[in-house]
Order: structure tokens, then sequence, then C-alpha cells
């Protein structure tokens, strides 16, 4: 397809300064070798996708691993075809070598940037639950701008437009959307996407501020709030405990002002609850109890899981084993899944 794009661009004279670099972003990002890994990889998207919006929404694009990056991520991208429009492809960056053993405790978030994929076909609904809220925001915002004067006015005014942006649901990235997928993912995973959140953002710093993805601690205080509504609060004190730590650090008095202006309970509960209608009006499963204790005694008895049930059951029951017995366990896993286990 890319060689057809590059036959397209010098048949009707585009610029190769143009052409090329298209070319180039996706061939970076495909993966070199053909491994037993990549085939693992490619199994466990499409089970993955399966088992959560399989038969209830319509996924066209084409999703393929990358090992570009040293940390999770999705990327897509369209490539021009000769009628003007375009073929997308999808990337979701894994955060290891191509021969590198998966890392199945850590493919929770392989759920997560997997619901980033889904998000485009399944936006306008939840742009409909929360719209409403984020507007009856705005509204207050507006009037509390419009009742200052001269310079207060004007910081007013540019703290109203950038709440607005960064409370603004966006077509790929923003506050609201991560909040939406990190409350899918608890909805399909519950304790174990709570023990992965922990793990991974304990050492980060929980007030930054970035247009692109909410602060850390608003994400906590979105899922606390999920886990309670869904009935996982017992399972989430890790996350309350890290939470009450955060919040006791402190932080500069501006820094903590701007943040403090721009976290609004009200947005939060709207994301969450705006989520949990949709991922009960799309059916997406919802972890049970009884889910839990079925996966407990399905590792304990050595049973091959697959997609879902496999990347909840590695987050939660492999974290007693030792190195080389997590390994081992890995190395079988993928090799049952794939079909190349001498033992099945």
């Amino acid at each position: 397809m890319l060689l057809n794009y590059l036959r397209l661009t010098d048949y009707y004279s585009v610029e190769a300064d143009t052409a090329l670099p298209v070319a180039r972003w996706f061939l970076d990002r495909f993966p070199l070798t053909d491994t037993q890994y990549l085939e693992f990889d490619l199994l466990l998207i499409q089970q993955l996708i399966s088992d959560t919006v399989g038969g209830k929404v319509e996924v066209a694009r084409t999703v393929i691993p990358s090992y570009l990056d040293s940390n999770w991520g999705y990327k897509e991208r369209g490539i021009p075809l000769w009628d003007s429009t375009h073929y997308f492809i999808a990337f979701v960056y894994f955060p290891r070598l191509e021969e590198d053993t998966p890392q199945l405790d850590h493919y929770i978030w392989l759920l997560h940037e997997l619901f980033h994929h889904t998000w485009s076909y399944i936006k306008k609904r939840f742009e409909q639950l929360y719209q409403p809220a984020f507007e009856e925001v705005l509204f207050d915002n507006d009037l509390m701008s419009l009742a200052d004067r001269s310079l207060a006015k004007q910081k007013s005014r540019a703290f109203a437009e950038q709440f607005a942006r960064v409370w603004r649901l966006g077509d790929t990235s923003g506050w609201p959307l991560e909040l939406a997928i990190d409350t899918h993912c608890l909805y399909v995973s519950g304790p174990a996407y709570l023990n992965a959140f922990v793990e991974e953002h304990t050492a980060f710093d929980p007030f930054i501020i970035d247009p692109m993805h909410p602060p850390v601690e608003l994400r906590a205080s979105a899922l606390l709030a999920g886990a309670t509504t869904l009935g996982w609060y017992a399972h989430a004190g890790e996350l309350e405990r890290l939470l009450e730590t955060w919040r006791n650090q402190g932080q500069e008095a501006s820094a903590s002002n701007r943040y403090v202006a721009l976290r609004s309970e009200h947005l939060i509960t709207a994301c969450v609850e705006s989520a949990l209608a949709l991922a009960a009006d799309v059916g997406l499963p919802r972890l049970t109890a009884s889910d839990l204790h079925r996966l407990e005694r399905a590792v304990t008895a050595g049973e091959t899981l697959e997609g879902l049930d496999l990347v909840v059951a590695a987050q939660l029951y492999t974290r007693s084993l030792d190195k080389a017995t997590l390994l081992a366990w890995e190395e079988r896993t993928v090799k049952q899944l794939i079909g190349d286990d001498e033992t099945t």
C-alpha cells in the first residue's frame, strides 16, 4: 500500500518531500521481524477488541503493534489513496524490544490503548451524556468573568478559556477522554486496573497540568469514584492512600491555586457517570467478584487464559511468583496461545 502511494505521488507529480516523510513515518513504526511475540501481540489485540466491544461497536481500522517507543501509547494515521480518501492504520506502542518476552503483568495497559482505538466509534454517545454538565460549568464561569472588571476581568477570561480547553471533549486526546477510558478499563478489569494505576504512577508528580492528559491526582480521584460506584472500594485502599499522600505533600501557592481552579469535581463526576452509563449502553463486559474467583482458580490450575481474562489474571495473580517462575509462565502462556506449545 505504501508502495502504491509512492507510485501515485510520482504519477500525479506530488513533491517527494511530501510523500517520503509519510512513508517513512509508517515504516519507522512497522515491526521489523516476524517473531512469535509479534504473533502473540497481534492475537491478543484481536482478542481484547473482541472481548470488550466485539459485536457491539464496529471497529474497522487495522491495529499493528509497534516497538518504537519506551512507553505505552497509541497513534493512528491515514495513508492517502488515489481517490483522495485515506486508509487508516493504528499503532499500539509496546514498551519493549521486539525480541523480548512480553511482560504480561503489564498488559493491562494494552487494554487502555485499545480503548483509545475504539474511542472514535463511541465518542458521539459519550458527548451526548457529558456535554450538558460541561456547558453548565462553562456558563457559570462566564458569569463569573462578566462580574469581574479591568485586569481581573482579563485574568478571569484567560482562565475561563483555559478551563474550557482542558475540559472540552477532544477527538483523540484531552481530560474527559482520558477519564472516560480509565473508567472503561476499570469497568472491565476492576482491581487489576486499580493495582496497575498505583504501580505505574506512584513516582509521578500528581499535579502537572497538561492540556492532553489530566493530572494524575485528578485521574486517581476519578478512579476512586468509579471504584466506589462499581463496588470495588475495598480494593482501592492503596489508591486512596496514595491520593492522601499526594494531597498532603503541598505545592507552591501559585501552582496549587491554578490546579485547584482547573480541577472541577462536578466535571470529574460527570465524566465518570457518563463513561459508566456508556459502558452499560454499549455492553462492555463488567468484571464481577465471581470473575475474580474464577480467574484465580484458573491460574492455580494452570489453565490457558486468553484475551481479557489473561490480562486481568496476569496483573492480579502473578505478583507472588519469583522472576524465574514468572518468565517461565509468560513463555508458556505465549506458546499456548499461538498454538506452539508441545504439551498442547
